[in-house]
C-alpha cells in the first residue's frame, strides 16, 4: 500500500500474503543477499547507522501514510482504525488475555521511582512536585486511547537476529 503513493519500501521484505495470527508469506530476502548474523554480534557504527535509518523509514512510512490517506479522503485518518486486524497495539492493552507488557513494566517502574523519590534528600516541596508530574504522566495514555497524536508501526522484537 505504501509504495502505491511512491514511498521507499526498500527497507522492509515484501508481503504477499496475509492472514491476520494465522498466515503471513513474505519475501526471502536471502536472495537479495541477506545474512542471518550470530545472535551475540556486536555491529560497527556503519551496520548500526543502517539498520537506525531503516528503522526510522520503516516509522516515518506509517506517519507519512496517515498524511497522505488524511489528505486523500479529506479527513483525519489513522492507522490503527483502518488495519486495526494486523496493527493491534499490544504495548499498553491487553493482548489475547495477558495485560500490555510494556503497561505493566512502565506502571512498575513509576512505582519503583516513586519509592525512590521518598529516599531523595531533598525538601518536601521537591518531592512532592516530583511526585505530582510522575502521577500526571499521560505517556501511556496517549498511545492507547489519544486520536490526535499520529500512529505508526513499531518493530517490537529488535534483537541482531531481526535487524
Amino acid at each position: 500500500e505504501f509504495a502505491k503513493y511512491g514511498y521507499d519500501t526498500s527497507f522492509s521484505p515484501r508481503s504477499y500474503y496475509c492472514i491476520p495470527d494465522q498466515t503471513l508469506v513474505m519475501e526471502d530476502i536471502y536472495l537479495k543477499g541477506y545474512r542471518l548474523p550470530e545472535r551475540q554480534t556486536v555491529f560497527d557504527l556503519d551496520k548500526l547507522h543502517c539498520m537506525l535509518k531503516s528503522l526510522a523509514m520503516y516509522h516515518a512510512a506509517g506517519f507519512a501514510y496517515e498524511r497522505t490517506k488524511s489528505k486523500e479522503l479529506n479527513k483525519p485518518f489513522c492507522l490503527g482504525e483502518e488495519y486495526y486486524d494486523v496493527l493491534e497495539e499490544i504495548f499498553f492493552t491487553q493482548y489475547r488475555g495477558m495485560k500490555g507488557y510494556v503497561l505493566d513494566w512502565w506502571n512498575k517502574s513509576f512505582d519503583t521511582i516513586d519509592k525512590l523519590i521518598d529516599e531523595l534528600p531533598n525538601d518536601e516541596d521537591y518531592k512532592k512536585e516530583f511526585k505530582k508530574l510522575l502521577k500526571n504522566s499521560t505517556v501511556g495514555k496517549i498511545f492507547v486511547t489519544e486520536t490526535k497524536y499520529p500512529k505508526t508501526t513499531t518493530h517490537g522484537d529488535l534483537w541482531s537476529n531481526n535487524m
